[in-house]
C-alpha cells in the first residue's frame, strides 16, 4: 500500500503541517508500503481539509478511483483544533484522519480491501490505543 499525504490548508498552518505531513507519510511508507491490503486498492491519497472559519464549508471528498486502484480522500480536520494543539496533537489529528478514511473505504470496498488489519497496524505503527 502507498500512501501520500499532502493537504488543502490555510496559509496560517502550512508551516507547521509540512514537517507532520513529513513525518507520518514516511513512516506509513516504510512500514506499510509493502503490505498488501487486497486486490481493490494500491494507493491512498489523503488530502486533510485544514482551512479557516472564512473558507468554510468546503465540500468533503471520498472517492475511490477502481480503475487506478487509488482513494482521494479529504476530509475537514478542525481548524482551531489544529491550530492551537502541540504538535503531538496535530500528529493525533492527522492520524484520525487516515483512520476515518481507511474506515470508509472499508466499507465501500468490503471483502475485497482488508481495512480492519490496516486500520490496526496504522494503530499499532503510531502507538494509538483502540
Amino acid at each position: 500500500m502507498n500512501f501520500f499525504i499532502s493537504g488543502e490548508l490555510d496559509a496560517e498552518i502550512a508551516e507547521v503541517f509540512r514537517p507532520i505531513r513529513q513525518d507520518v507519510e514516511k513512516l506509513l511508507n516504510e512500514n506499510l508500503g509493502s503490505h498488501v491490503y487486497g486486490s481493490a486498492l494500491e494507493k491512498i491519497s489523503l488530502i486533510p481539509i485544514i482551512v479557516g472559519p472564512m473558507f468554510m464549508p468546503r465540500p468533503e471528498r471520498r472517492l475511490i478511483k477502481h480503475k487506478s486502484k487509488v482513494a482521494d480522500y479529504r476530509i475537514v480536520v478542525e481548524y482551531e483544533l489544529f491550530l492551537k494543539g502541540s504538535a503531538e496533537t496535530r500528529k493525533e489529528l492527522l492520524i484520525e484522519n487516515l483512520l476515518s478514511a481507511v474506515a470508509d473505504i472499508s466499507k465501500k470496498l468490503g471483502n475485497n480491501f482488508e481495512g480492519q488489519r490496516l486500520y490496526q497496524d496504522i494503530i499499532n505503527l503510531f502507538k494509538l490505543k483502540n
